[in-house]
């Protein structure tokens, strides 16, 4: 019997192990680092945990990413919010200038109106 048709039979055959625990209980395997015999259950563990670290750290990494978007909607609701309250083009200008600088670190910026605009000291294009 060869080694891929072993493989093809416990795939097939999930349950081998639970209706011969006495075969499961007596297999070693060396140590992936020091090279003695370690039980199975011993080796599964040790695998795991190295899984769980790689998804621990990626899983932080995505946390971090949640909180940055969670902090870049409040500041642009901010934006918004106040936006609606102004209640000239040159107060919205000022508001955007100091709110992008405040706000998004942003150091510097243009605000860009397309139209024309008549009534404020806003250059428009």
């Amino acid at each position: 019997m060869s080694e891929e048709e072993v493989i093809q039979y416990l795939l097939s055959t999930p349950d081998f192990f639970v209706r011969n625990s006495d075969v499961l209980e007596s297999l070693t395997l060396p140590h992936p680092v020091s090279g003695n015999v370690v039980s199975l259950l011993e080796y599964q563990v040790s695998v795991l945990q190295k899984s769980t670290a790689g998804y621990r750290s990626q899983f932080e990494r995505l946390v971090d990413v949640a909180r940055e978007n969670e902090s870049t909607m409040q500041k642009s609701r901010r934006l918004i919010l106040a936006g609606l309250n102004c209640e000239s083009l040159d107060d919205f200008s000022m508001v955007v200038g100091d709110m992008v600088r405040d706000d998004f670190q942003v150091p510097y910026h243009s605000l860009i109106l397309f139209g024309d605009v008549t009534d404020s000291s806003v250059r428009a294009s």
